[in-house]
Parts: structure tokens; C-alpha cells; sequence
């Protein structure tokens, strides 16, 4: 082969272990993301009955077991025992039956929970506006382009510490990494957030800055040109 192209160093390191003599040939050109610019925060939190100073945390993900959505249900309603103030919003398609069974189950006896369904793209991006914490629940990532837009909407992450998650975000400095397995640690997380509105925007803003900086489109098309340019 000419070339190997790989999202981020994990994947870069893996496919090193399969075919060492790749070393001088891997390229790792991280995904790019550009997220326009969305009004329409009041419209959507009022249609819900979301009040101003309410936390609202959003997942963007299938329903499928990969995503551990179950995680990020149970952390909720232990967060529910401690504050009226908080809602929780799940939009993706169902992907697996029992597994979307089992969401709907854990689901059915929190007060603030919102399942919007499978929505168009734009409307995910619309959405971003209205919420304030985003949250990646998933047991296994490769490039996680919901958290990517997430960033790049200036929103504070919680996500999972598993490859392709680590990739893009540094515990404490461009979001908050917690373990796949632990709900207590995601509800301490979400506690955190909810309690500390100024960590919410340090966050934030820190999330911001890393996308524009390392996955903004014109860094990957021009590390993409010089891959063909260099085979060629």
C-alpha cells in the first residue's frame, strides 16, 4: 500500500500493531467539523417548558448497546433525587429493538426526560443551541463527530474515557472524561456541571478553542492534498 489514513494516534498505534512496516507510510489527519451558527434557543427550551436557569443535557446517539445509553439514564435519575432543575434530551434512531426497549423502560419514570426521535441533521445542529451540557455515554468510539459539533457549538462535554472520546478531549481541560462502566462517577459529573455554571463555560470555551484549532475543515483537506501530492 501507499498510505494509511487514520483519524487519531490510538488508531494509528493499532494498525501499527497489525502491520508494523506501515510506520513511515500512517498518516493521522483528524476529522474535521464545522458547525454553523444556530439561533433559537428560548423558541425550542420554551415549546418544552425549559426555564432559563434549568440545566438541560443532551445526547445525540442510536439506540443501539454500543452507545450505553443506559449509563447516562441512571446517572440522570440520580440526579433527579437532587435537583428540579435538570432535563435530559435523547435524539437518534432506534437500532436495535431490545436494546431501545431497555432505554424506554429506565426511561419511563423520569420527569424531565425527552426522546425527540431520529431528526435530521440540522435539526441536531439547531438543537445544540438549546441545550447546555452535551454527553457521550458510548462504550467504544472511533471519531465522535456528535462530540466534535458539540465542541464546536461551544458546549461543555461529558463522555466516556475510551478511545477516539480520549482523542479529543483532556479530562478537566476540554471536558470532563468518565468511565464507561461508572454511574456514580457520571452523576458526580453532571452534579459538577449543574452546580458550577462558570466550569460549564471554562469548558466550553476550551472546547471551542481545541476544535477551530485541530479539526477545522482547511487543516484536513490540506493534509489530505499532501498525502495525494506525496504518493503522486
Amino acid at each position: 500500500t501507499d498510505g494509511v489514513v487514520v483519524f487519531h494516534k490510538e488508531a494509528k498505534e493499532t494498525v501499527l500493531g497489525l502491520c508494523p512496516q506501515l510506520q513511515k507510510k500512517i498518516r493521522v489527519i483528524p476529522q474535521a467539523v464545522e458547525v454553523p451558527l444556530h439561533s433559537g434557543r428560548r423558541a425550542l427550551r420554551s415549546k418544552l417548558a425549559v426555564k432559563d436557569n434549568h440545566v438541560v443535557f443532551f445526547l445525540a446517539a442510536g439506540l443501539r448497546p454500543v452507545k450505553n445509553l443506559s449509563l447516562a439514564l441512571k446517572a440522570f435519575a440520580n440526579l433527579e433525587e437532587q435537583s428540579e432543575k435538570v432535563h435530559l434530551w435523547l435524539a437518534g434512531p432506534v437500532m436495535d429493538e431490545e436494546e431501545a426497549e431497555r432505554i424506554f423502560q429506565l426511561s419511563k419514570d423520569l420527569r424531565e426526560f425527552q426522546y425527540f426521535g431520529s431528526l435530521p441533521h440540522d435539526e441536531i445542529l439547531s438543537t445544540y443551541s438549546a441545550v447546555d451540557v452535551f454527553i457521550n455515554s458510548s462504550r467504544a468510539e472511533g471519531m465522535p463527530g456528535a462530540v466534535l459539533e458539540a465542541m464546536a457549538a461551544r458546549l461543555p462535554i461529558i463522555a466516556t474515557n475510551v478511545p477516539g472520546n480520549r482523542n479529543v478531549i483532556k479530562s478537566n481541560e476540554t471536558g470532563i472524561l468518565v468511565d464507561d462502566n461508572n454511574v456514580e462517577e457520571l452523576t458526580l459529573a453532571m452534579i459538577e456541571l449543574v452546580e458550577a455554571p462558570s466550569e460549564r463555560a471554562r469548558l466550553a470555551e476550551a472546547a471551542f478553542d481545541y476544535v477551530t484549532k485541530h479539526h477545522c475543515p482547511k487543516a484536513e483537506l490540506d493534509a489530505i492534498e499532501q498525502v495525494y501530492s506525496d504518493i503522486l
